[in-house]
């Protein structure tokens, strides 16, 4: 799969002849928008925030992520109505971290940071916390059998 720029003419140029190419010969195509990765570093952060809840809770990885981060504590960015242009009827959807641009997710986190560390009185690791991400890490490896 190739990836164009289409904001550079020589880019444009060599998408549009790629796509004329696929039209005039009836093909399928896919076409999505290519958005910037939240860098590695980031993703690891945010896991180990998950990890250090779902060991608190004792819930697994996948209720943290879909159920207390996004739909509990931040469901006005991720919980949004989805038609289903099938059948047409509507239901809630949760949208995916890919979707969003890492100021977006980290405003996110730090909702989520906050809730816990007044609400619950649990404080999440900044990420300079070499130290306490480390337990947290630890904690994952030996909580395997529930958060996964």
């Amino acid at each position: 799969m190739a990836i164009y720029d289409l904001s550079l003419k020589h880019d444009f140029k060599r998408a549009m002849t790629y796509l004329k190419l696929l039209i005039k010969n009836k093909k399928a195509v896919e076409l999505r928008e290519v958005k910037p990765n939240l860098s590695n570093k980031f993703r690891g952060y945010l896991h180990v925030c998950f990890v250090a809840v779902a060991v608190e809770l004792g819930e697994s990885l996948q209720w943290v992520k879909q159920v207390d981060f996004k739909q509990n504590i931040n469901s006005d960015v991720f919980v949004y109505d989805r038609v289903n242009p099938k059948t047409k009827l509507t239901r809630k959807a949760l949208r995916s971290t890919e979707d969003m641009a890492r100021d977006e997710l980290a405003s996110c986190l730090e909702r989520y940071k906050n809730y816990y560390a007044i609400e619950r009185g649990f404080r999440l690791p900044d990420p300079d916390e070499k130290k306490y991400i480390l337990e947290i890490m630890k904690a994952e490896q030996e909580n395997k059998h529930f958060l996964y």
